[in-house]
């Protein structure tokens, strides 16, 4: 399934949260995301880049404006669940209704 740029970002900053001593090169590796899409968090105010030191080289942090995105994103992930798991339990729950199989056979049957 093909992922959106709300999509994108949320995951982008999802990643520097969980990993805040990361270079922005592994973001992106591990998000599987260019500089095209990093750029714009970065101009949005987003993520910012830190130097950490000359050793250590430049970071990612995430900040307020960022940390605003992720929780309001969460919410509506809330609100709205991934089209795929709500689309296969409607139809576990519309066989529930019309059949007599038992839900672990209806199951199978959908997957």
């Amino acid at each position: 399934m093909k992922r959106g740029r709300l999509d994108v970002a949320a995951e982008v900053l999802r990643e520097t949260v969980r990993n805040p001593n990361l270079a922005p090169t592994r973001i992106m590796a591990r998000t599987g995301v260019s500089y095209q899409m990093l750029n714009p968090l970065l101009s949005r105010g987003l993520l910012e880049v830190a130097n950490i030191t000359k050793k250590k080289g430049r970071r990612l942090r995430i900040t307020e404006k960022g940390r605003f995105f992720l929780e309001h994103y969460k919410v509506c992930e809330q609100i709205f669940p991934p089209f795929k798991k709500h689309f296969l339990k409607t139809n576990l729950n519309r066989k529930l209704i019309k059949g007599g199989e038992s839900a672990n056979q209806q199951h199978q049957q959908l997957c």
